[in-house]
């Protein structure tokens, strides 16, 4: 049944709305005299890479329109795919039947039945496409049995005066190593307990500016606390937050219950930075099951991972969103963030599901609502340098370290000078970028100051980014990328789940309607699977000329096929020719339509 919807740009537009297996296949082309096979897709979907009837290359002196040189060759390929997210993992783990999920990761992995994703992308922790309510990392900490708890606005500790009176109003005062003033245990009972003593609304009380004491723990819920993600305690009883009178910063400033906002004096850490809590659990529940089956299903499937934002008591917000530009990485904790992407690679690996590739943080100069860090080009190079290089080659870890992670308009700004550190770039394989701004050419301006140094695109949706899903494919490839890569996988009718502040106009490959089921295949499914399906990790990018009004890039298979995607990118039907070897085929295309091209040397 077609399902047409509104594309970005009037392009490649439409959408399938299937719920069973869509099988790609085609009878295998005989290498004697050397035919072509073709798949097409359409513009309105009504073809959607559809087999058509065997091309047949005839002797020829005259140049194609486009001419293939397989014996000039560039960049290795990766792989071809989009991204795991936590939404995308949920909806279908658990939004689809187990006969349609089957068929849906055969549809996205297989390669035979399938589009045969080969390369997949996985936020480190909450990004802003979570089916959490709040965001989540691997160490938050907030059930944490015992340690410090830091006031954000003050960065001075939660502090008892050191006896065993009941009714010792708390302050906070500079944090000491060890001190035992400063050591409260979050218990089972929600309880935060000190010198044999529990934390208490004084009298009971529950309006604003009640005194917050200890006091003999008696189990009422005036002693009861709930440590929340956003960083405040608030208490049971009075829902009101611990707030530090007056926002005072100074030492022996006093602590009270008042009414919940946003200021920072509300705001609470209780750092890790032994990493003693750190769990990849969140994941286990469908992330890595879904992983586990795409690589049953496509064995050459590579995994890239990086985080959006590290546990928020890392940061200068001391939560996990970067509100008002302020989530930057605290100085004291460069050290155990090498240490989450250890742990993280570790515990990754022992599930069965090694990571290939990282990057220090997702868009690092974007001010975000939703997960994010401010990471400026000499923190992140600061931190390669001295803090993750190091930490991996003392694990044993060798992923390839990408730097960046954001738009081509940082070439000059950011993602040189990054790779061009001296201390900084030993340690970095290349640099990953997104769609969203600036020119995909300039991947070949970085591969040309700086050879030896790869290029990935990592990012684009085509709800919001300034080409559509092929153009981005090609166009990446023919400057370098050796992995291309669309945004979400999956979301639902709404394009959700997101969190609040999140990217709303962000579509993905494929929508799961949570209601009822449905399956609706998007047009950049289908652009994804004219490369992923017929391109394979290890093939590398051969030469192919271009023409006006179509856009095409070329590849050599390991096995010696080759494989060329061709998009006419104008508004009426394009005849041209293809020039291989001294042999030549002809075709047309109608307006905006793609077709994959492949044959095998006879």
């Amino acid at each position: 049944m077609m399902s047409p919807r509104t594309r970005f740009r009037a392009l490649l537009v439409g959408a399938v709305g299937i719920t069973t297996l869509v099988t790609l296949t085609a009878s295998p082309a005989s290498a004697a005299n050397e035919s072509v096979q073709k798949w097409l897709t359409t513009s309105d979907l009504s073809q959607h890479l559809a087999a058509q009837p065997d091309l047949g290359f005839s002797a020829s002196s005259a140049a194609g329109t486009i001419t293939v040189n397989d014996s000039q060759t560039f960049q290795t390929m990766d792989g071809f795919g989009a991204a795991m997210t936590d939404s995308s993992a949920w909806l279908l783990s658990d939004k689809l039947s187990s006969t349609a999920h089957t068929n849906m990761m055969n549809a996205l992995f297989s390669p035979s039945q399938g589009i045969g994703i080969s390369w997949v992308r996985i936020p480190m922790g909450a990004s802003d496409f979570s089916a959490t309510a709040q965001p989540y990392s691997y160490d938050d900490n907030l059930s944490a049995s015992t340690g410090t708890t830091v006031g954000v606005g003050s960065g001075r500790c939660l502090d008892d005066t050191g006896t065993t009176a009941n009714g010792v109003q708390q302050y906070i005062w500079d944090c000491t190593s060890g001190n035992a003033n400063q050591q409260y245990t979050y218990t089972s009972a929600s309880e935060l307990r000190i010198a044999g003593k529990c934390l208490d609304a004084d009298g009971q009380g529950t309006a604003a500016g009640t005194k917050v004491i200890v006091w003999t723990c008696n189990g009422a819920a005036n002693q009861k606390w709930t440590l929340n993600v956003n960083g405040t305690i608030t208490g049971v009883q009075s829902g009101l937050c611990l707030d530090v009178s007056g926002a005072g910063t100074a030492n022996g400033t006093p602590v009270q219950l008042w009414t919940c906002g946003s200021a920072n004096n509300q705001k609470w850490t209780r750092p890790d930075p032994a990493l003693a809590n750190f769990s990849i659990g969140h994941d286990l529940a469908y992330i890595i099951p879904v992983l586990k089956q795409a690589q049953a299903l496509n064995p050459a499937v590579k995994f890239m991972a990086n985080p959006w934002s590290p546990p928020g008591w890392m940061k200068a917000n001391g939560q996990m969103n970067n509100s008002g530009n302020a989530g930057t990485l605290l100085s004291s904790s460069y050290g155990p963030l090498a240490q989450y992407f250890v742990k993280f690679l570790q515990g990754y690996t022992a599930q069965g599901v090694p990571i290939y590739a990282i990057t220090p943080q997702n868009e690092p100069t974007y001010a975000t609502a939703y997960p994010g860090m401010q990471f400026s080009e000499q923190n992140e190079a600061s931190f390669v340098a001295n803090n993750l290089g190091p930490a991996l080659a003392q694990a044993g870890l060798s992923p390839k370290v990408l730097g960046t992670d954001f738009n081509t308009n940082l070439l000059s700004s950011y993602a040189e000078p990054l790779i061009k550190d001296s201390a900084a770039g030993k340690y970095l394989a290349g640099t990953s970028w997104h769609c969203y701004a600036g020119n995909l050419g300039a991947m070949s301006t970085m591969q040309a100051d700086v050879p030896g140094k790869d290029n990935y695109e990592t990012e684009c949706s085509d709800g919001i980014d300034p080409q559509n899903a092929i153009e981005t494919f090609i166009q990446s490839t023919r400057n370098w990328a050796r992995a291309a890569t669309m945004w979400n996988i999956a979301q639902d009718q709404n394009n959700g789940p997101v969190i609040p502040g999140g990217c709303s106009s962000c579509t993905p490959l494929v929508t799961i309607n949570q209601s009822t089921g449905n399956i609706t295949y998007n047009a950049a499914y289908y652009s994804v699977g004219h490369f992923s399906k017929f391109v394979v990790p290890g093939a590398k990018r051969i030469a192919s000329t271009t023409t006006a009004n179509l856009d095409d890039v070329a590849f050599k298979n390991p096995d010696g096929s080759i494989t060329l995607i061709v998009y006419n990118t104008s508004n009426a039907t394009q005849s041209f020719t293809t020039g291989w070897n001294g042999e030549t085929y002809s075709d047309s295309l109608a307006a905006h339509a793609i077709a994959t091209y492949k044959w095998t040397r006879g």
